[in-house]
């Protein structure tokens, strides 16, 4: 076939179909509007797709060096290349081989990964074995007291850790456990054995709901937490409810665009927390299929759509912290799944809708925390004193 050079304007519609299908050679600068292009083969190129143009397949070598606007393209599969994709355009599944900046193909994405994770500095420390307040029950007591006293002197302030307001301690649910701006996630794991996974999944909520519950959820979940609980697999029951039917996120999880990548976490969430090992290799596939989920969702724009990409973000970011320790994404998972509940909800009901997402999930968590196994490690003792004396230099009633 002979080169082709063609522009399709924004003001244009086109469709390509049958006999239109781009094949060896052919050549298009613009594609726009809402021109559908059925395939695109052999060496086919597009230089720039926006608008509201779709192709429903890439394969062999074709190429299209910018995807904008709301351009959609169906299935990019065999060493089909996409150079650049920006603004909300999608794309709906991509196979092995083939390659989108910045993804790359699968097995550059997994080289990344594996460099980039092996190279950081805290992977591997949330390997190490402790269990809730490091089995002793004196500690968790002191703790209690102490900030339930502070819920009494109306001590619980969000969104800062800890402040003096005329002269009075202030902080959040982890300002007050470890009286520490400071990297307080870090701190709640070295003095109370919480992995850190759950102090950002702590704090997640108690920033989200109203500060009269928000204080009561301090409480709560410290409460729920059994002494000498392994703590280290139940992130991974909270991310399979949360994809599941019963979870905020619920209409967008079963929704078309997003169901089958959900499911796929939701399945792996489900082993791992059965003590199944999940290679990296596969959270971090189902990590990116569920990225693309969303951006398929989030180009139709109406509220059922929202909520899909919120559930497949929320999805995504629970295949994150399951494939390398990224202890902030449990944080953002449980947040997209609030954010999916509220889009499904009427704009008039959008507040109430959230706030009851949140009510939903702290509910689900406490039931996680109290029903987490027990460990059978032997008592830290050097950990368990220096928590002691922590709390006793720092705390209000000690």
């Amino acid at each position: 076939m002979t080169e082709n050079i063609v522009t399709i304007t924004d003001h244009r519609d086109a469709l390509f179909d049958g006999k239109w299908n781009l094949g060896n050679g052919a050549h298009i600068e613009t594609v726009g509007g809402t021109a559908h292009i059925t395939a695109m083969a052999g060496n086919a190129r597009i230089a720039t797709i926006g608008g509201q143009a779709r192709i429903d397949e890439m394969r062999d070598t074709a190429s299209i060096d910018v995807v904008c606007d709301e351009a959609h393209i169906g299935k990019v599969c065999d060493a089909a290349r996409i150079r650049s994709l920006y603004n909300q355009a999608s794309i709906g599944t991509l196979g092995d081989e083939s390659h989108i900046a910045p993804y790359g193909t699968r097995t550059e994405r997994l080289a990344w990964c594996r460099h980039t994770k092996s190279n950081s500095p805290r992977q591997g420390q949330e390997n190490e074995m402790i269990t809730a307040f490091f089995g002793d029950a004196e500690l968790k007591q002191m703790i209690l007291d102490s900030m339930k006293e502070d819920q009494r002197l109306d001590a619980f302030i969000q969104q800062a850790y800890t402040a003096k307001r005329n002269g009075t301690f202030k902080g959040c649910n982890l300002g007050c456990l470890t009286r520490s701006d400071s990297d307080p996630h870090r701190m709640t794991k070295q003095l109370f054995g919480f992995p850190l996974k759950i102090a950002y999944w702590i704090e997640s909520i108690f920033d989200a709901l109203p500060i009269n519950k928000a204080a009561q959820w301090a409480i709560d979940s410290l409460e729920a937490i059994p002494i000498g609980a392994d703590l280290s697999t139940v992130h991974y029951r909270l991310a399979y409810w949360l994809l599941g039917p019963e979870s905020p996120s619920a209409d967008g999880n079963t929704h078309e665009l997003v169901a089958d990548a959900v499911a796929t976490v939701r399945e792996l969430c489900h082993l791992a927390s059965n003590g199944v090992s999940i290679g990296s290799d596969d959270w971090l596939v189902a990590e990116l299929a569920v990225e693309l989920a969303a951006r398929a969702a989030r180009a139709t724009r109406s509220a059922a759509e929202s909520a899909a990409e919120s559930a497949a973000e929320s999805a995504a970011w629970s295949a994150s912290w399951s494939a390398w320790s990224d202890a902030r994404s449990v944080a953002r998972s449980v947040k997209t799944a609030a954010w999916s509940a509220a889009w499904s909800a009427a704009w008039s009901a959008w507040s109430d809708a959230r706030s009851a997402a949140w009510e939903s999930i702290a509910n689900q968590s406490l039931w996680i925390f109290r029903t987490a196994p027990i460990s059978k490690c032997e008592l830290c003792m050097d950990r368990v004193a220096a928590a002691k004396e922590h709390i006793s230099a720092y705390h209000l009633v000690y």
